[in-house]
Formats: structure tokens, C-alpha cells, sequence
């Protein structure tokens, strides 16, 4: 049976609503009912101009509905009853959206999800070697991981890029390679992607690996590829593994619309050789790369989860053993007890 949207949102949630069109609109949830969902204050997905006036959106055209905030399903609580008073604070209430058309909340905070949007509108679009560039690279060197899309290139070891996109915690930057004589590669740029300090997070980095070694003479060094990490999440889950394309694994892992990067994903290599680069183009690019940090570490914690597990364990062990036993695991060289060894043999 489907759950009632009204019995799963409550007035005031920020929802992300997924239409079958690939359209994606945000705002405030305000009216609904069990096959509707009124909205206020709305965005739609690629425009930052709040449209005016309420929307009405019906499940028959609704592909998926995500939300931004605390959300509450009332399970087991008949409809017709009135809504009991949890004394549990809010902030601490189990969220369960098992039912809201099988989607859960998205795993960003509001903030974070319009932080994301905002960078994605926000980048710096740099054509020459000239101040801007040079102000983007003290940025690019200074940060611990940068996420990299190189698109308009050709599926050939010896391919050109046109258009490279990189992306801080804070900012993203589109270097138009489109002016450069062949095989020439800014050094500045070179020394990033060899340098062993700096993670280079990317999806499916292989072949660009060996177009810039073979095109630029550049050894990417230090990656982080999300395809791969994605691959061997699937494998230690013992499922079936299935190849998941860049906005695929955005709402796998972080519950983000399917289609967020349909728009994007779509443009063809010669569109993106088209110059000038118009500004729908460059808003597109900006948004293949602004989620790949924040991928890069929800994976990372699946790829570490037993690590990650051992840590919680033994800060529960230390807090419950007695003050004998506390001493002497405090002052332990390179000892371990009976208790800590099974832990780490159970994992």
C-alpha cells in the first residue's frame, strides 16, 4: 500500500521532488494529501530564481520525493487516531522513510545541499594564464583533496581536453584548455595532478590517467577513483555488481535525485568543443565535479567501516573496565588485552 504524503511530511520540510520529466523542483512543503504534494517557495534544479507561488505536484507524475530535513513517517498509528506525544526530543526521533516511495532523506544537511548548488553556479571560468589563473592555482595547491572532470575528449589514448574542471571544499574552478598548442599542459596544473600530497578525486580515472600521460606527459599521482571505490563496495556486499554511472552513484549513496546529472551527462564531446562555451555548458561542467569530494568521503568511510568499527569498540571497552584495568591498558607498550585482541579477530 502506498504511504499518504501528508502522513509522511510534516508543514515546513524542505523536499526535493523528482519528477518522471527529469524535472527537479525544491521547496517548502506546505498542503498535500495522500496522492499530492504542495510545495512553496520553489526552485527548480538548474535556475536559482525562486518561483512565484505555490506548485502542486501529483504522485502520478512524481518520480521519486527526497527530503532535507528531519522527516517523520508515523508507522503503525492509525490514520483516524489522534497523534500521541513523543517525549523523545526531535532531534533524537528515528527517521524512517522505508515507505515514502522508497526513497529516504538525503544524506546532505540543507545547508550543505544549497552550499553545493551555490558552488556549482559560482565557478571561475579561466581562458588564459592571467591573475585569476594564478590566484586558482595558490587555492588548488593549498587543498588536501580537489575533484577533477576533464570533458570534450575523445575516447583515444592521444585526446585533447577541452575543458578541465577542478573543485575544492569551496570553489570550483573551469580551466578552457580549447586555446593551448597540442601536448601542452599548463605546469602549474602538472605539478597538481603529479603532486603525491594532493588527493585527485575522479570518476573513472583510468583512462584519464593515461590520456594525460600519453597526450600531456603528466603522471597523475594520488587519486581517488569513485567508480572503482563503488565497485569494491558492491563486491564486499557480496550483490551482483552493477556499473553505475556518476549521478547514479550521487543518489545511491547520498539519496540525491537520480536524474540530478542527467542534464549534464548528456552533452556530446563536440558540444563541449563549441566556443565560446556558452554559460548552460559551463554550469553543467561545474556540476560533474562539485559532489566528487563530498563522494570520495562517503565512500571512504564504507571502505573503512571495519576500521572505523574497531575505533567505537574500543572507546566502549575502555569506558566500561575498571580502574586496574584502565591503568594498565594506558600505560601498554604494544600490549593488548584478551578483550581487544577478540574484537579485532571478530571484525
Amino acid at each position: 500500500m502506498e504511504s499518504k504524503f501528508h502522513k509522511i511530511y510534516e508543514l515546513g520540510d524542505r523536499l526535493v521532488v523528482e519528477l518522471k520529466t527529469r524535472e527537479i523542483f525544491n521547496g517548502i512543503y506546505v498542503d498535500g494529501g495522500k496522492d499530492r504534494i504542495v510545495l512553496d517557495e520553489v526552485i527548480q534544479h538548474n535556475n536559482s530564481n525562486q518561483l512565484r507561488g505555490l506548485y502542486e505536484f501529483y504522485r502520478s507524475e512524481i518520480e521519486s520525493v527526497h527530503c532535507l530535513q528531519a522527516t517523520l513517517i508515523k508507522e503503525n498509528q492509525p490514520e483516524d487516531t489522534p497523534e500521541e506525544t513523543s517525549e523523545e526530543p526531535p532531534n533524537e526521533k528515528k527517521m524512517d522513510l522505508k515507505h515514502a516511495m522508497g526513497r529516504g532523506a538525503i544524506k546532505l544537511s540543507e545547508e550543505e545541499y544549497f552550499r553545493l548548488k551555490e558552488m556549482s553556479r559560482s565557478y571561475i571560468y579561466l581562458e588564459n594564464a592571467d591573475k585569476r589563473y594564478f590566484d586558482a592555482i595558490k587555492v588548488l595547491k593549498d587543498a588536501e583533496n580537489i575533484g577533477v572532470m576533464c570533458v570534450g575528449v575523445d575516447p583515444d589514448r592521444r585526446s585533447r581536453i577541452s575543458l578541465l574542471a577542478l573543485s575544492t571544499r569551496h570553489q570550483v574552478y573551469l580551466l578552457d584548455f580549447s586555446q593551448l598548442q597540442r601536448c601542452k599542459m599548463y605546469p602549474e596544473v602538472k605539478a597538481i595532478f603529479e603532486s603525491e600530497s594532493i588527493c585527485k578525486v575522479i570518476y573513472r580515472g583510468a583512462p584519464l590517467a593515461e590520456i594525460l600521460y600519453k597526450s600531456y606527459s603528466v603522471r597523475l599521482q594520488n587519486t581517488f577513483d569513485t567508480q572503482a571505490a563503488d565497485l569494491l563496495v558492491q563486491k564486499r556486499n557480496e550483490g551482483d555488481l552493477v556499473e553505475r554511472n556518476l549521478s547514479e552513484c550521487l543518489a545511491h549513496y547520498l539519496c540525491l535525485p537520480r536524474s540530478l546529472l542527467d542534464q549534464a551527462l548528456s552533452i556530446t564531446t563536440n558540444q563541449w568543443r563549441e566556443r565560446p562555451l556558452n554559460n548552460q555548458l559551463k554550469l553543467y561542467a561545474a556540476q560533474l565535479v562539485v559532489y566528487l569530494v563530498l563522494l570520495k568521503s562517503h565512500l571512504q568511510r564504507l571502505l573503512l567501516s571495519d576500521f572505523y568499527n574497531l575505533m567505537s569498540k574500543l572507546q566502549d571497552h575502555v569506558r566500561v573496565i575498571d580502574d586496574f584495568r584502565f591503568r594498565k591498558y594506558s600505560i601498554a607498550q604494544g600490549q593488548l588485552d584478551e578483550d581487544v585482541m577478540s574484537m579485532i579477530k571478530t571484525l
